[in-house]
């Protein structure tokens, strides 16, 4: 009887042995699991150099590893909105509510019922998602607020038009050092000659822009739009087909700088086909062009963010000018992508008087 006593309590107590190594395993394997996951977040953030948009793309994986299910929401990125839908919806939310500066987060992350350690996993790893997706807005909006800091808008309209003369600049002397033959002369001043009356213009534009004040752009003068857009074309020397016709009385300065910077962006990503521009009946202007095949989806929650630009000519300061610019006078500027085409409607004024 003795002897069966100690039996069971020997099995008993390896019994508790073997559970307790078990569960010393288990958790050690949970500690592992978080910090793999929490040290993968900080990476990705790294590789995405602390990018919101792409920091939120790249962490879902990583997220839905955790045992998330699923996240949705909408995200405004300086106007544009971006929609965010993954996989499904789930018992319990973690919810992000964030806003500074252009930039706003308003999340769900969904996760099935947990309980003890798995809980506690789940909401470690959404903290620090969380926080990470903090810091980065917040680094965005500091970078901005010194770049605003340091420069003027009207500031900012120079330099702009100061790197596109530059570009003018090292083109010409590239192609008259390529220059051999008579007849390539000849070809390269008649070419001057219909480009430089536009760019001389603009230089003299940017040289007064440099003692302008932002009041500059409160002057009102009458505009009649077909007419000007087509000077600004041709001083851009790119290819267009306009239609329509409006006139109103408004900032010319202010007309002129949005006019340009639209058709520029659409200069530095063309293919060699024209820019369809219609002056609508109310004021609007439209500007399309076809896309081409193949063309990979623009990033339209980014078109407007500051400092940002897809194309190696651009400054990422052409369009969020412009936006800012129409802000001042109650215009806007929206983009939208078609199946065929790309394009921009730009809204002066809420509402525009034809003369």
């Amino acid at each position: 009887m003795f002897s069966e006593w100690i039996g069971a309590l020997a099995f008993s107590t390896t019994l508790v042995g073997l559970t307790l190594i078990l569960v010393v395993w288990y958790l050690q394997a949970q500690s592992r699991e978080l910090k793999n996951a929490i040290l993968k977040l900080y990476e990705v953030n790294k590789v995405v150099n602390q990018d919101a948009l792409d920091f939120i793309e790249q962490a879902w994986p990583i997220l839905k590893a955790a045992g998330f299910k699923g996240m949705k929401g909408e995200i405004v990125w300086f106007g544009e909105v971006k929609r965010i839908e993954k996989g499904k919806e789930a018992a319990v939310s973690y919810p992000v509510s964030l806003a500074e500066g252009g930039m706003d987060f308003q999340l769900l992350l969904a996760a099935p019922r947990l309980r003890g350690e798995k809980k506690l996993f789940a909401q470690l790893i959404f903290q620090t998602f969380k926080s990470l997706l903090v810091l980065d807005v917040s680094n965005k909006n500091t970078q901005f607020f010194l770049s605003q800091k340091r420069l003027e808008k009207y500031q900012l309209f120079v330099q702009h038009d100061i790197k596109n003369l530059a570009q003018f600049i090292q083109l010409l002397a590239d192609q008259v050092r390529e220059v051999e033959s008579e007849d390539e002369k000849h070809q390269l001043v008649e070419h001057l000659k219909k480009v430089l009356p536009g760019v001389t213009g603009r230089a003299e534009k940017t040289i007064k822009q440099m003692t302008l004040s932002s009041g500059a752009f409160q002057g009102v003068e009458s505009i009649e739009f077909a007419s000007e857009i087509t000077r600004i074309a041709k001083g851009l020397d790119i290819q267009y087909q306009l239609h329509g016709s409006f006139s109103c009385s408004m900032s010319y300065t202010l007309f002129e700088q949005v006019i340009q910077n639209v058709l520029e962006n659409f200069q530095h990503h063309a293919y060699d086909k024209p820019i369809l521009i219609d002056v609508m009946p109310d004021g609007h202007v439209i500007f399309s062009m076809a896309r081409q095949e193949g063309e990979k989806d623009i990033q339209s929650e980014r078109l407007f963010e500051p400092f940002w630009s897809s194309s190696e000519k651009g400054m990422g300061l052409g369009l969020f000018i412009t936006r800012e610019l129409l802000s001042t006078v109650g215009g806007a500027i929206y983009f939208e992508a078609l199946e065929y085409r790309n394009r921009f409607v730009v809204q002066f004024c809420a509402q525009l008087n034809p003369e």
